[in-house]
């Protein structure tokens, strides 16, 4: 898994790009050092571009990523949350309703623009 975090241009919001596979323990790795930046510098937006990045965990993890990593890094139930996730791949799709269910404000996009305009709303 390739990863890369840090602020927009504008600092707005953090980004995060992951390439490759993703697992519970990397979901952890870059929401741990995404939320670190976040508080750092008082941000409550996040951009996820997971176009270039597969979810391979089971529906067990992915609720445990969501209800128990998620609130153990301190992650912040009232920050957006905008997925970009490649057309046609749905292994996204479980981790945004257990993130929903868990009282956190994640949707996904397959367009960047509209992402970023989310976020600003």
């Amino acid at each position: 898994m390739d990863l890369k975090v840090g602020l927009s241009e504008d600092q707005h919001h953090v980004v995060v790009r992951v390439e490759g596979t993703i697992t519970r323990k990397g979901a952890f790795e870059f929401n741990q050092t995404a939320a670190k930046l976040a508080s750092e510098h008082a941000i409550e937006a996040y951009l996820f571009d997971l176009r270039r990045a597969i979810n391979v965990e089971s529906a067990a993890d992915n609720y445990m990523i969501a209800n128990k990593d998620a609130p153990e890094i301190a992650f912040s139930r009232s920050a957006r949350i905008a997925v970009l996730h490649a057309p046609g791949d749905d292994s996204h799709q479980f981790i945004e309703t257990v993130a929903l269910n868990a009282g956190y404000r994640m949707k996904l996009f397959t367009a960047e623009q509209d992402a970023l305009a989310w976020l600003r709303q």
